[in-house]
């Protein structure tokens, strides 16, 4: 038993299986004799579910998780060569993958047993784009190691700080070199032409999506006058129901006090009976 392959058993495994078969892992080794090895797997950390979901896609989908980080070094040398077209190409390629393999890893978590939320998707796709953009990343990856996600802010390189417990168990499969090495640039014209075709291309995504906000923008809208308009009805109904109540509640007074004064004359009325009925018992009774 070693640290790595300790480790790469146990991220493999559910965040929520992780905590018990780590300590599991743990007391063996301490019954073993090995105090170093126990009390370094004992500080390993549970992994956030999007990394435990990267895991996964290493481990069951080594292959295609290898080709997306080996195209970051294609898109990093199409960069640095001006190759414009074969920038945009790769960037098209690079969004497929990460897509199909954000849904693979909703697949294999699902056989699991697991159900991944939009969050956790999330995670998974930003990894699996920093995986692309920084070498160093690809490898975290590739490591199968995860404890919590990667990002890429947009430029420079992904912090890796503490975001992998241990060196993968067996390193990462080398590139199968299967290009020649790229000519130089004749043209550069052309490759510039290239790149410049490709920003109108974002250009027109990003002008579609301004066009798509604007419209969901405008419904919106005008969802927010029909409430608006709703609302100022209902409060119109709401003073017309409270002056009603308020009359209701003068009205309900006025009424208690014909009532008391009713009630009282019908006492006196009652009295001035009494009254006479006993005068004619009275007078009655003398004859």
């Amino acid at each position: 038993m070693d640290l790595s392959t300790v480790a790469y058993e146990l991220y493999g495994l559910s965040p929520g299986e992780f905590v018990s078969a780590r300590d599991a892992r743990a007391s063996e080794a301490k019954k073993a004799g090995d105090r170093e090895l126990a009390s370094a797997i004992k500080q390993l950390r549970r992994p956030t579910t999007g990394a435990w979901l990267a895991n996964l896609l290493v481990r069951e989908r080594r292959d295609q998780v290898t080709e997306l980080v080996d195209l970051g070094d294609d898109m990093r040398r199409a960069q640095h060569d001006l190759a414009g077209k074969d920038l945009r190409d790769l960037s098209t390629l690079r969004r497929q993958l990460v897509t199909a393999l954000a849904a693979e890893a909703r697949e294999i978590a699902g056989a699991h047993g697991h159900e991944v939320n939009e969050p956790s998707l999330h995670e998974v796709e930003a990894t699996l784009e920093a995986a692309v953009a920084d070498r160093g990343a690809g490898e975290a990856l590739v490591s199968g190691n995860l404890t919590i996600s990667l990002r890429y802010s947009g430029f420079g390189s992904v912090d890796l700080t503490g975001v992998v417990a241990s060196p993968p168990a067996t390193p990462p499969v080398a590139k199968k070199s299967t290009k020649t090495a790229k000519a130089p640039i004749e043209d550069p014209i052309e490759d510039v032409e290239g790149l410049l075709a490709g920003a109108r291309a974002e250009e027109s995504a990003a002008r579609q999506a301004v066009g798509d906000a604007d419209v969901q923008l405008e419904a919106a809208h005008e969802q927010r006058t029909l409430l608006e308009q709703r609302m100022s009805d209902l409060e119109q109904q709401l003073r017309e129901l409270r002056g009603g109540h308020d009359q209701a509640k003068r009205t309900e007074r006025e009424a208690r006090k014909r009532s008391d004064l009713a009630k009282r004359n019908l006492e006196q009325a009652r009295d001035r009976v009494a009254a006479m009925t006993a005068e004619l018992e009275r007078l009655r009774s003398t004859k």
